[in-house]
């Protein structure tokens, strides 16, 4: 039966200045069905969400509570003790916007959450923002706060140790720092202006400068996590820790007729699909290419393809191996690269009707053979004085050969079928490289070599050409060679579309390229990616920056009683180019962490930070007070300092002491946060 949930819910939340915020927000409802009857005794998974800004808008937060009705259909739960799904209840920004409260219900106690509704959360929770507001930076013993400026004073106890910043966050427009103290929180809001989108960041320049995104965090859809898992594992699998020289491997494998998986090592797998109106992969496309004496057929679907040599030693196309054929009366020879060849027929093609000769010695006549048989030799003398048995005449008169009788009896006539003696039979033999005629009553035959060097009629030189969108290969020793069609209806090579499988054949490489101007993805898939990287962006768009780190060795010895600038002796690195000189120029505006250590030598030396803004007065940091420090021992020191700059703000070590001849040696280093 379908369910109805009908809530009723009351928030409870307690507050104050002097101690930590409970972390919860209590809530309840009641659970009836269509005819209004409680759904009791039942377990039941309600899903929480906080989202941003409207009943439709970014989840910030997400848990889910598993519980069991009581006889009335009530049930109680705290907002911010279920099991967190997305985000961190202590980091919902209570001070950005309108929250929402979005309550889904799956009425028999699993994961197929039905949307019962939202509704706008009022004051009570934000008296969460209370916890953030008593917990934020004071000046006192050890911190002074002027002109936007937090700087660590010194505690006064002589311990060099105990001052370290063990960890700094920065949490949507709150930075965290973390000491030894404890953790501190100051709200960064009025220093930056709106979160940016993807588009909108993309639209002010694609170019990252060779930096990466850090610190994302957990996805909350199945194919977000499909991502950050292929980041996570390759992250793993890194030990350089570097994402501009990794090696991936992609492959395809066939799912079905349609289509094809591409995988990427260490990442996920998609389907393409390869249907291209006719169902048939093994008729696409082709790419011919030659190198050398190498001709090279691009593969289909992995099949086919292939490279052959038509290398002959001597590079002529026109005396190459030809094929001699006879049909009937027909006797042909094949063309060598479009020239050459040809055919001729035959005036006679029987070797049974040859001329023969016949010829008389004494009372012996003979007639000669043809093509080896008949001819032969018969006597004329009678000696027998019979008149039936004479000598007889044979004549010959155009093509009719005629015997005379004897006595009214015998003789008679013939008519050849061919009277010429320049067509006869001839006979073509093959030995090795050779190919000979044999001559015809003299006259005709002949040998003539068709070695090409290696004998091989299946390499020949073969002739490509196009008509219309019809590409012909033409044959070798009547094999090979055939027609495509590559119709694409305008016959522009210049636009013609291929797969992701293709154009990955041709090279996998970017060339540090961005994609750019995505259209907003039709597919509930794609729209689950776009949300995951707006909601990433709108985030991590105040991460996304320039350290500007750097590091650097100084050696100063102070040579009169007044203030002088350390020296920096040489740089460790600079990749951004932000010291010259002795100083530091900040890039961008920003919080910067600047940290001194090194040597003193008498450890009376009274060394600080001066900042000189773009506009105003230069102040001064300590970094290594006097007091507190004794003057007739080497002492080591470490001492840090975070402060609020401008572009274009210049901070440099100075030292202001009356101890001449006193040095300090040891590493100034910074970057922003």
């Amino acid at each position: 039966m379908r369910k109805l949930f009908t809530i009723s819910s009351l928030f409870f939340f307690c507050a104050t200045a002097l101690a930590q915020a409970p972390q919860g927000i209590n809530y309840q409802g009641v659970a009836r069905g269509l005819d209004g009857q409680p759904i009791a005794q039942t377990d039941i998974s309600v899903r929480i969400s906080v989202l941003k800004g409207s009943a439709n808008g970014e989840i910030e937060y997400e848990e889910v509570h598993e519980i069991k009705t009581n006889t009335f259909g009530l049930f109680t739960l705290v907002i911010g003790k279920g099991e967190p799904t997305a985000g961190s209840f202590n980091f919902i920004g209570w001070t950005e916007g309108n929250k929402w409260l979005q309550i889904e219900l799956d009425e028999n106690g699993g994961r197929n959450f039905k949307l019962m509704g939202s509704q706008q959360l009022m004051s009570v929770p934000y008296a969460l923002y209370a916890e953030r507001a008593g917990n934020g930076y004071e000046a006192g013993n050890g911190i002074s706060i002027a002109n936007n400026m937090i700087t660590n004073t010194g505690d006064g106890d002589n311990s060099a140790t105990n001052e370290l910043i063990t960890a700094v966050e920065l949490a949507g427009s709150n930075l965290r720092i973390t000491d030894a103290g404890g953790t501190k929180q100051v709200d960064l809001s009025t220093l930056g202006g709106a979160a940016q989108n993807l588009n909108s960041v993309l639209a002010q320049g694609n170019n990252a400068g060779n930096q990466s995104i850090t610190n994302l965090a957990t996805p909350s859809n199945p194919s977000d996590a499909a991502n950050k898992s292929y980041v996570d594992n390759l992250d793993a699998t890194d030990n350089d820790k570097s994402a501009t020289n990794e090696i991936q491997s992609i492959a395809t494998q066939n799912v079905d007729a349609n289509t094809r998986s591409l995988s990427i090592s260490l990442g996920n797998t998609i389907n393409v699909s390869v249907a291209d109106a006719d169902a048939s992969s093994t008729n696409e496309a082709q790419s011919l290419s030659r190198t050398g004496t190498n001709v090279t057929l691009s593969q289909v679907s992995g099949t086919g393809g292939g490279t052959v040599s038509i290398d002959d030693a001597d590079a002529n196309p026109v005396n190459e191996a030809q094929t001699l054929s006879k049909t009937g009366a027909v006797v042909s020879l094949t063309n060598v690269s479009g020239s050459g060849g040809g055919s001729f027929t035959l005036n006679d093609d029987s070797n049974t009707n040859e001329a023969q000769s016949i010829s008389r010695t004494g009372s012996n006549v003979t007639l000669t053979q043809a093509n080896g048989a008949g001819g032969g030799t018969f006597s004329v003398d009678d000696a027998d004085a019979n008149a039936t048995n004479e000598a007889q005449t044979i004549s010959k008169i155009g093509a009719v050969i005629s015997l005379s009788n004897v006595s009214g009896a015998g003789g008679g006539s013939v008519t050849l079928n061919d009277d010429s003696n320049t067509n006869e039979a001839q006979s073509i033999s093959r030995t090795g490289s050779n190919v000979t005629m044999t001559q015809a009553n003299g006259a005709g035959g002949g040998t003539f070599s068709i070695d090409d060097a290696d004998a091989n009629a299946t390499n020949e030189a073969q002739t490509l050409s196009r008509t219309g969108s019809n590409i012909s290969l033409t044959t070798v020793a009547g094999t090979g060679g055939g027609t495509v069609s590559v119709n694409d209806a305008d016959f522009d090579p210049g636009n013609e579309i291929q797969n992701l499988s293709q154009v990955m054949i041709q090279g996998n490489s970017a060339g540090n390229t961005a994609i750019t101007n995505l259209a907003n993805p039709t597919n509930a898939q794609d729209a689950a990616t776009k949300n995951y990287v707006d909601a990433a962006d709108a985030v991590l768009s105040s991460r996304i920056a320039n350290t500007y780190a750097f590091k650097a060795n100084y050696n100063h010895t102070h040579s009169a009683p007044v203030t002088q600038v350390v020296t920096i002796e040489s740089e460790v690195f600079d990749t951004f180019s932000v010291l010259s000189g002795n100083s530091f120029t900040a890039p961008e505006n920003g919080v910067y962490q600047f940290t001194v250590s090194g040597t003193s030598s008498l450890g009376g030396i009274a060394m600080q930070l001066r900042v000189t803004p773009t506009a105003g007065p230069a102040q001064t940091i300590d970094i290594k007070r006097q007091l507190g420090y004794p003057l007739s021992s080497i002492i080591n020191y470490y001492d840090s300092t975070i402060v609020l700059l401008n572009a274009g703000d210049v901070v440099e070590m100075i030292v202001n002491s009356g101890l001449v001849g006193e040095t300090v040696t040891g590493v100034f280093y910074g970057f922003k946060l």
